[in-house]
């Protein structure tokens, strides 16, 4: 089996992939935070700051707070906030076979990767950020919601997409 996974993994899984989402809500901005820190380790952005900016521009536009998605984020926060001068973001909607297999491949040598996926058996979507993925289809992940990393085999993501929609979406943060 062939791995592939982010430069400074040892870092990440002893430190970053500490980082649990605050709230059952917030799992966008736990994962914003824990690629923030893999690039930007003093940074001062914490997932707190982040919802916060973002509560602020729904307020601004009269959007609701729970139409947070990847496009919002990135266009509200990531592109404009100053704190973020440092860094590009690009957000791809693909089929999970071409993310899985050739995408977050060739992003993975260049750092995480953020990944929005059903949540086993909750009809809820979840964010994980991928820091090593398998030649046999697996990836691994880091649970905001838990504070750990876990294996998720592609079969079972594939699964669980054919049950919402047949697509999903990354989020890339890159250093410009």
């Amino acid at each position: 089996m062939m791995t592939r996974r982010i430069p400074d993994f040892e870092r990440y899984e002893s430190e970053i992939s500490l980082i649990t989402q605050k709230t059952g809500d917030w799992c966008i901005p736990a994962n914003v935070e824990s690629v923030t820190k893999y690039f930007e380790p003093k940074s001062p952005i914490t997932q707190d700051y982040l919802w916060h900016k973002w509560v602020e521009a729904c307020k601004l536009s009269g959007e609701n707070v729970g139409s947070i998605s990847f496009g919002n984020i990135k266009n509200r926060i990531l592109d404009v906030d100053p704190n973020y001068s440092w860094a590009k973001s690009t957000v791809i909607v693909n089929d999970i076979n071409a993310l899985a297999n050739s995408i977050i491949p060739s992003e993975i040598d260049r750092g995480p990767v953020i990944l929005s996926l059903p949540a086993q058996l909750t009809g809820y979507w979840h964010v994980f950020t991928v820091v090593e993925c398998s030649s046999l289809g697996g990836l691994h992940l880091h649970d905001t919601g838990q504070g750990k990393l876990l294996w998720r085999n592609l079969d079972e993501m594939r699964s669980a997409l054919e049950r919402y929609r047949p697509e999903t979406d990354i989020l890339l943060i890159r250093p410009k």
